[in-house]
């Protein structure tokens, strides 16, 4: 199983999110455990080992694959 670590600041920012929010992302975030590379997923420009998904249309989810 894979593991899922945070940035203090991501999950300051997670906290932050109104209920319906927090839960679209969290599902987002718990999902990758699953499948690192989901259909949708984009390399971040610029950043060697760094992914993006989006969780709707206004929240994106940063993460690497160690």
């Amino acid at each position: 199983m894979l593991k899922v670590r945070f940035r203090r600041s991501a999950k300051r920012e997670l906290f932050e999110l109104d209920d319906d929010t927090f839960l679209r992302v969290a599902r987002a975030i718990l999902e990758l455990q699953e499948d690192p590379r989901p259909r949708g997923h984009d390399k971040v420009a610029g950043q060697e080992n760094q992914l993006r998904i989006w969780a709707g249309r206004d929240y994106r989810v940063l993460y690497e694959i160690d």
